[in-house]
């Protein structure tokens, strides 16, 4: 009888619970938006490129592999299904910071970029403002702007440079110096400073300390050992991490002209898959530690109840997944992100499962601090939707590189190759794209294909008007990034 008891007030104590969470719910679906308002907020993206969305939050033994970014980021908005406009770098940050689509993107950058210095001629300013990104709007309204550009396709060479008053470049062209870290370490010094004044900023990091052509590594801090790498030595400082192999078998840090490691045995493909994500982990445990120090610099600065702070990433990396080395294709591996918002106004967390894309982060962000956007953007505003009691919109996600294009519809994802040969994917039961369903599935392949082509024509229309808008453009170059 006790037991009986004792069952049901644990019964009703349970009930009530969870009429209470249910309560919460609601008012929190009812009043989130408005909570999320945060009018002259500072922002801070943090680019941190290649990173995978399966690495953050992942365990490597007994211990995250990226502590840092999983504290800093546990009370925040985190969304579990992001999908990047591209595999490439070039794509997907140009897309990311003006949302708009990877298609029209694309479109515009074949028609306009050179692959050899300079890559984005100044003479395309005016054309590019048509499509103005982040650091022009919130200049517009009155944000100090501060870019930390590291690596190639992105910063000044893609003309992403524009809207900002402070640029600082490493790795990239004219400034080739390449020091692991050093802009991680860069962006907290600009955040030390700008956190002294009381006018909002807005600062981008963009990192690439992931990329693994070569992976360059400070010489101080204990390494993985393998017979199979080469840790060459650069100077008293770091080392470069060589361990991807040519055809021949020789070993290379030239990004390959050729996305899939065909080459390879079974046998060998699954050492490398073991090996790379061990490098990878190694390399992630770096950036996490580098990143821990700005962390703590931000929470000593007494802004951060005034800052959105976002973590990102434009794509990830193949890591020999689908016998993909590095990235640029359409794979999950390469367009599955990560997204971090840390606001001030969240104080435990709000994980979103619903399907979104990567460039909603710049609408989203106008909406939090309530800055009317005029301009095209195929991106939403999610503010309405997170933490609401309705459901995230029904939506097709696309993207596009120069080796494949992918439609996403639900969970069913088409990749369509240059060569026009298809995949298609059921991403709930295959998450690792190992199964391709067209040949049991020909009719929706055969829909996804054609809503994929219609998209590509669209967004080709689109761009066209722009590009004939510019007197300047001339001819077109027809080249891809």
């Amino acid at each position: 009888m006790f037991t009986m008891k004792k069952t049901l007030i644990s019964l009703c104590l349970y009930f009530l619970l969870v009429c209470s969470a249910v309560a919460q719910a609601n008012n929190l679906g009812s009043h989130f938006a408005d909570d999320l308002k945060c009018s002259k907020c500072n922002v801070i993206f943090l680019d941190i490129d290649l990173l995978r969305a399966d690495f953050v939050g992942a365990v490597n033994g007994t211990k995250k592999i990226a502590p840092n970014i999983n504290d800093f980021f546990g009370e925040s908005i985190r969304f579990g299904d992001v999908s990047s406009a591209s595999g490439v770098t070039a794509i997907s940050n140009t897309a990311t910071l003006t949302g708009r689509d990877g298609f029209f993107t694309y479109s515009l950058l074949k028609n306009t970029y050179v692959d050899t210095p300079p890559q984005m001629p100044h003479k395309f300013g005016r054309l590019y403002s048509g499509t103005p990104t982040i650091a022009e709007i919130l200049k517009k309204n009155g944000y100090r702007t501060v870019n930390v550009n590291h690596g190639y396709y992105a910063g000044k060479q893609m003309l992403l440079n524009r809207g900002f008053d402070t640029y600082w470049g490493t790795g990239e062209v004219d400034s080739p110096t390449n020091i692991p870290g050093h802009a991680i370490q860069k962006t907290a010094e600009f955040i030390k400073e700008l956190s002294k004044s009381n006018d909002p900023y807005f600062i981008l990091l963009r990192s690439e300390d992931l990329r693994g052509l070569p992976y360059r590594y400070p010489a101080n801090r204990g390494k993985y050992e393998d017979p199979r790498i080469e840790y060459r030595k650069i100077d008293n400082t770091h080392f470069d991490i060589i361990y991807q192999l040519r055809s021949d078998g020789k070993p290379t840090v030239d990004f390959p002209h050729y996305p899939r490691a065909d080459w390879l045995s079974k046998s060998q493909l699954s050492e490398y898959e073991q090996l790379s994500k061990k490098l990878y982990a190694q390399q992630l445990k770096y950036v996490d530690e580098e990143l821990g120090n700005l962390f703590e610099i931000l929470k000593n600065s007494k802004t951060l109840d005034r800052t959105l702070v976002i973590l990102y990433s434009n794509h990830g990396d193949g890591l020999y997944d689908n016998r993909i080395p590095n990235h640029g294709v359409s794979y999950q591996s390469c367009i599955s992100v990560p997204l971090m918002i840390r606001h001030p106004k969240v104080h435990s967390p709000v994980l979103i499962d619903s399907a979104v894309a990567l460039i909603d982060l710049v609408p989203t962000v106008y909406q939090m601090l309530g800055i009317p956007s005029q301009n095209a953007s195929e991106g939403i505003g999610l503010v309405d939707f997170i933490g609401a009691r309705s459901p995230f919109p029904q939506r097709l996600f696309f993207g596009v590189d120069r080796e494949s294009q992918y439609v996403r519809r639900g969970n069913m994802k088409l990749i369509a190759w240059a060569d026009r040969s298809l995949e298609l994917y059921d991403l709930a039961n295959d998450p690792g794209e190992k199964n391709n369903l067209k040949e049991l599935q020909p009719n929706l392949a055969a829909e996804l294909d054609e809503i994929l082509s219609e998209h590509e024509m669209s967004s080709l229309d689109q761009a066209l008007k722009l590009l004939l808008s510019d007197k300047r453009l001339g001819t077109w170059r027809g080249n891809s990034d």
